[in-house]
């Protein structure tokens, strides 16, 4: 019989852009602010540091989802949210 691995809990953040498609938001400006979205986020994450290529990240446009791999203590988010 085969064991069970056991449970890894990994962090997993959304990050969204509020009224990014906004009918007045050409293009232009959509391209700024998700540079801005992750120039922010890239750098909250050094800040915190935790290594963003460590991170599983998938672009949404307005948002990005990020899975932080189960070895980063869920406390570092904490702290940031303060």
């Amino acid at each position: 019989m085969e064991r069970a691995q056991p449970a890894k809990h990994h962090t997993i953040l959304v990050i969204d852009v509020e009224g990014f498609g906004d009918h007045r938001r050409t293009n232009s400006p959509q391209i700024a602010v998700r540079d801005g979205l992750y120039r922010v986020v890239q750098t909250a994450f050094d800040v915190a540091g935790v290594h963003w290529a460590a991170c599983c990240h998938e672009d949404r446009g307005d948002a990005v989802f990020v899975l932080v791999p189960a070895s980063v203590p869920k406390a570092v988010f904490m702290a940031m949210a303060l």
